[in-house]
């Protein structure tokens, strides 16, 4: 084992190690353990944990603690799962199904229903879709938005929910209250916005890591994305174990995420040194790390690669805070020139999505791969950051004069373990 793996805080690897041990069961998702030896071995790996002083014993230990558990927490809701989960076969998704129902979908619904009556049609459905996840378009034009790689457009994600502390944020400056005050007040905001669009994976996923963030200042702790992600990952899975190998949305949440702090940061600070526009290389980059790492798995998943989605986001994606900002305004003020404003960008993402589906490249509709192509995939982009990250560790130390650079930790352990 290297040095960087004895050195990873021991958070971490309980957090890997955890999800480690959903993975295993997930591959015999049918064949019962006993949960109670399972806790037993946790106790005593996790007893040991503490006990053991010496960072070479302590790392198995620590490794055998999560393993257990996260067997454990699978075997628990085991039963509830339906029987034909299956590794590797994306027609066994564990899709949540379930109708939201009580006080909160009514209101959902009644909100739904005044959009519509303001804006019609699919543009009234797409500014639901964007506000709140709202699954109402037509299938012609849902068809056209998929194509188009512009799905995420119309599912609640991390957009969302910065917006959401945004406004938070913003509501609560004028007020002289504490950290802790406003803390607290973030919390139920968040809270009660899982709630009213579900909590999906996209949006738990982006709440949680939002939360930590706004825990970060009150602890007086300095937030760390990959911290934040695992922890998000560890979080929802021990709710949903389910999710981790059978849930497609919180596959693509994740792995895009990923995408985001490595490849998408990379490319975008590549593109401001050479077209010295920080928006423009951030929306290009991101869109870049995002596809990179969304399209093995939406390959062997869905049997669908668009590569129009680079062009087509880089239209789109701008206009879609100005249809949240002006379509909420029109919600609460429907006064014609604000509904005119808002139809004018909903056609415009509209129309976009309309002629990218109809580009006659860049979309595969039937492109099957085994689920080895797909590792093979994701091992090769592994490979392909890590030597990226080696290249320019070596040219800062030249620069630097700092040192030789084999003395640099490596920086792809540094993603997943640090």
């Amino acid at each position: 084992m290297s040095r960087s793996f004895f050195d990873a805080p021991p958070s971490a690897l309980f957090g890997w190690s955890l999800l480690l041990g959903v993975a295993l069961h997930s591959f015999i998702p049918t064949q019962p353990f006993r949960w109670e030896a399972l806790f037993a071995c946790a106790a005593v790996s996790g007893f040991f944990s503490f006990r053991v002083k010496s960072k070479k014993y302590v790392v198995p230990v620590i490794l055998l603690f999560g393993c257990c558990l996260g067997f454990a927490r699978f075997e628990i809701a085991r039963p509830k799962f339906p029987n034909e989960l299956r590794i590797f076969d994306a027609s066994a998704f564990a899709y949540d199904r379930s109708v939201q129902t009580g006080w909160m979908a009514d209101r959902r619904s009644r909100l739904t229903q005044r959009i519509l009556q303001i804006i019609p049609d699919d543009e009234g459905r797409l500014l639901a879709g964007i506000l709140y996840g709202e699954r109402g378009l037509s299938k012609s034009t849902k068809d056209e938005v998929r194509r188009s790689g512009l799905s995420h457009l119309v599912a609640v994600s991390g957009a969302n929910v910065t917006i959401i502390l945004g406004a938070i944020m913003k509501l609560l400056a004028p007020l002289k209250w504490s950290k802790r005050q406003r803390f607290r007040a973030i919390s139920i905001g968040l809270i009660l916005f899982v709630l009213f669009v579900t909590p999906q994976p996209p949006v738990t996923r982006a709440a949680i890591m939002g939360w930590l963030v706004a825990l970060a200042p009150v602890v007086g702790r300095l937030p760390n994305m990959r911290h934040l992600l695992l922890t998000a990952a560890v979080a929802f899975v021990a709710w949903r174990p389910e999710s981790l190998l059978f849930d497609p949305s919180f596959a693509l949440s994740f792995l895009a995420m990923i995408g985001l702090m490595t490849y998408g940061s990379s490319c975008a600070d590549w593109i401001e040194r050479k077209i010295k526009s920080p928006m423009l290389a951030e929306l290009i980059g991101s869109t870049i790390g995002a596809m990179l790492l969304t399209s093995p798995y939406a390959m062997w998943a869905f049997g669908q690669l668009s590569l129009i989605g680079l062009i087509s986001n880089l239209f789109a994606v701008p206009l879609v805070p100005w249809a949240m900002a002006i379509g909420t305004l029109v919600i609460l003020f429907p006064f014609p020139p604000f509904v005119f404003t808002a139809k004018l960008f909903l056609s415009a993402i509209l129309k976009i999505a309309e002629r990218s589906a109809a580009s006659p490249i860049g979309i595969w509709d039937e492109v099957f791969v085994s689920p080895f192509f797909m590792i093979g995939c994701y091992v090769a982009i592994a490979v392909g950051w890590g030597v990226m990250q080696k290249r320019k560790s070596v040219i800062h130390k030249k620069v630097s004069g700092d040192g030789p650079a084999s003395d640099q930790p490596d920086k792809i352990r540094g993603l997943f373990f640090s």
